[in-house]
């Protein structure tokens, strides 16, 4: 925290501006555009910018001696491998899943007996595990974010079957490899488009249910409104960028267009704030989709990612572009990537 405070002091008088929205993200404008950013985790800075942005502000944080080993184009960021090229950036975990994750070993004893608790050697790998799968999910690997949140459940009573479920995931994750690529686009003009899909009924094993969303740039909820206001903060503009939701639930499109009473009570109250929210403009629109388009579905089912219809040059197009995950590489793109230790 004392580490933080003085880049964040120095930062500041060297006239980056602090994000409101997220408090490891600083940017710099110049004649009214974004110059460059510096994203903070711990003592790991990764900076995008301009070459007038490397010398007024990263050349004076050396001078300060705020940096230690320099790596750009190429190089690992907390778990991720990063490579930068002409036209894009591509991210992915491989090397980290490869090396960095190891299945849980079970005896042969102990498979025949599934409902059995396993020790507590075992339960610390299990929680080991389910930490790093989770930061999997939240990064590259999307598809297996149900399944973190259906294992979690079994943190305080974890059985055989479950440490076997988890080896499940390992093996989905090392035999599907996954890199997201995102190639240099003009973020002025364009617009968020934000899948939403939850659970009707319970669908975890605690009887609770599952939600999920997944949100995307694209040319021309609350979770893309923040997006959509971290980016208008950060680019400087003036000019609101477009939210449109997308469910495959009929009967919410239908309610949001009806002026018949909704028999649910808190679900009135739901609905009028998304009313609310299309009135003052904060979302532009609720469409609906059908089951088979709704990418954000398997966030809330637990599914084998391949047998999943994702493959298609929709989604293909589309994943290029997903914010949700890792919003920096979209501001990072079109410059030069660096991380300091």
């Amino acid at each position: 925290m004392i580490w933080y405070e003085r880049v964040k002091r120095e930062l500041i008088t060297f006239g980056m501006s602090l994000c409101g929205l997220e408090p490891a993200l600083f940017y710099w404008h110049q004649n009214g555009h974004l110059q460059g950013i510096v994203c903070t985790h711990v003592d790991d800075f990764l900076w995008s910018g301009t070459k007038c942005f490397e010398r007024r502000i990263i050349d004076r944080l050396e001078e300060q001696s705020l940096i230690g080993t320099e790596e750009h184009k190429c190089f690992h960021y907390l778990g991720t491998e990063i490579n930068q090229e002409d036209n894009g950036i591509k991210v992915n975990q491989d090397n980290y899943i490869k090396h960095g994750i190891k299945e849980i070993d079970i005896s042969k004893a102990h498979m025949n007996r599934k409902g059995d608790e396993v020790n507590e050697k075992e339960k610390t790998k299990y929680r080991a595990l389910m930490g790093q799968i989770n930061w999997l999910a939240t990064q590259t690997r999307l598809y297996v974010a149900c399944d973190v949140c259906e294992l979690s459940m079994a943190f305080n009573q974890t059985c055989v079957s479950d440490a076997v479920k988890v080896n499940k995931v390992i093996k989905k994750v090392k035999d599907n490899p996954v890199a997201l690529w995102f190639g240099k686009v003009d973020l002025d003009g364009r617009a968020l488009l934000c899948y939403s899909d939850a659970a009707a009924f319970a669908n975890l094993t605690n009887h609770g249910s599952q939600g999920g969303h997944t949100i995307f740039l694209r040319d021309h909820d609350e979770n893309g409104i923040c997006l959509a206001g971290l980016l208008k903060t950060i680019l400087g503009t003036q000019r609101d960028i477009p939210v449109t939701c997308l469910v495959n639930n009929k009967s919410l499109v239908d309610s949001l267009k009806s002026t018949t009473l909704e028999g649910d009570r808190s679900l009135r109250i739901n609905l009028a704030v998304l009313r609310d929210m299309m009135d003052r403009g904060e979302i532009e629109s609720v469409k609906w989709v059908e089951t088979m388009q709704q990418l954000a579905d398997c966030l809330r089912n637990v599914y084998h990612w391949w047998d999943l219809n994702l493959q298609d040059t929709a989604f293909t197009v589309s994943v290029e572009r997903c914010l949700d995950t890792s919003l920096i590489w979209q501001l990072a793109r079109p410059w030069c990537c660096r991380q300091y230790n």
